[in-house]
């Protein structure tokens, strides 16, 4: 694994790359305005409603999903040895961290423990999902009371 150095020190700029998908040279920030609802903990369904749109509007759901998984990090020994990074993985954890900052900034202080050292946007995206959107038996009782 590359560290966060080791990154930062590449001499592959991961916007400079072109790549299959139109948005390879865009920059990608956190849109505010359209990320209202933090997870709080209770509200997983409307938090991920307003998620998935933005992953989707971006070309980032596959990351999300895991269809577009990870490239090699390395294209070859040789170049592992040499520390030259495969470029099309540059791109895809630029990505990838892109996503990883939406998730976290759309999080409230309480929930963010949730998914602390969590290293990609997936795992973060599984993490969230695992804890707040599978139905809790208490959850089911207190719907049924409410009926």
């Amino acid at each position: 694994m590359v560290s966060e150095h080791t990154l930062a020190h590449a001499s592959i700029d991961p916007m400079s790359l072109t790549t299959e998908s139109s948005f390879s040279s865009a920059v990608f920030y956190l849109p505010a305005q359209v990320i209202s609802i933090k997870l709080d903990g209770k509200n997983f369904l409307a938090w991920s409603a307003q998620l998935l749109p933005l992953f989707r509007s971006y070309g980032f759901i596959g990351i999300v999903d895991g269809f577009e998984p990870s490239l090699p990090q390395f294209i070859s020994i040789e170049h592992k040895n040499q520390g030259i990074l495969n470029s099309g993985y540059v791109v895809w954890q630029y990505k990838d961290q892109t996503i990883l900052g939406w998730i976290i900034s759309s999080l409230s202080p309480t929930v963010v423990s949730t998914i602390y050292g969590f290293k990609t946007s997936r795992l973060a995206w599984q993490a969230l999902g695992a804890c707040f959107a599978a139905p809790s038996t208490s959850r089911i009782s207190l719907i049924k009371r409410k009926l």
